[in-house]
């Protein structure tokens, strides 16, 4: 297809990076708005989704975005390593598109399993309940492997949720060391 085209656009300097490393067309950073619906106020959004007091970790993922770049096992491997028995706390690893992934999502239910606090929603949420769902949370956490435009990050960021996320590739255009 590289034929057809003068030059590239790319998201992110990560992803202008990977084309870069492809081709010798040009090519230029184009970042996408980053404009978000308003969220619902926190404790509102918490009533809403029922949540109880437990201090909430969120991490949410399309598994059409290939499960191992998002990196769930590794989180799910790190929560009751910083939790251990889960006192307190939750996550909750959000996902959709599960059916069409099934030997990821039983790995990923799997791991859900032997992780005390951590529980699997696979399911869609309406646009309402999907901001409220990363209102709500005490937490957003990414430990992906590689993200091309960080945009559960830069939604959780616009809500006012604190995020924890690696430090590499898409991400990097939303984060600093000193955020």
């Amino acid at each position: 297809s590289l034929a057809f085209v003068q030059e590239l656009w790319g998201a992110t300097e990560y992803l202008c990076d990977v084309f870069r490393s492809e081709t010798t067309l040009p090519v230029e950073l184009l970042p996408i708005p980053l404009v978000f619906p308003a969220t619902p106020p926190r404790a509102a959004a918490r009533e809403r989704l029922g949540f109880d007091d437990r201090f909430t970790f969120l991490f949410s993922f399309d598994f059409l975005s290939i499960s191992a770049r998002k990196n769930p096992l590794g989180l799910l491997d790190a929560f009751p390593r910083a939790f251990p028995g889960g006192d307190g706390v939750r996550l909750i690893v959000k996902t959709i598109n599960g059916d069409l992934f099934r030997d990821e999502k039983e790995e990923v239910l799997d791991a859900v399993a032997r992780t005390p606090g951590a529980e699997l929603w696979d399911r869609y949420l309406d646009t309402g309940d999907r901001l409220a769902l990363t209102a709500a949370a005490d937490c957003y956490v990414s430990l992906h492997r590689s993200e091309g435009l960080g945009l559960t990050i830069a939604e959780a960021m616009s809500a006012g949720t604190p995020v924890i996320a690696t430090r590499y590739s898409g991400s990097l255009d939303l984060t600093t060391d000193d955020t």
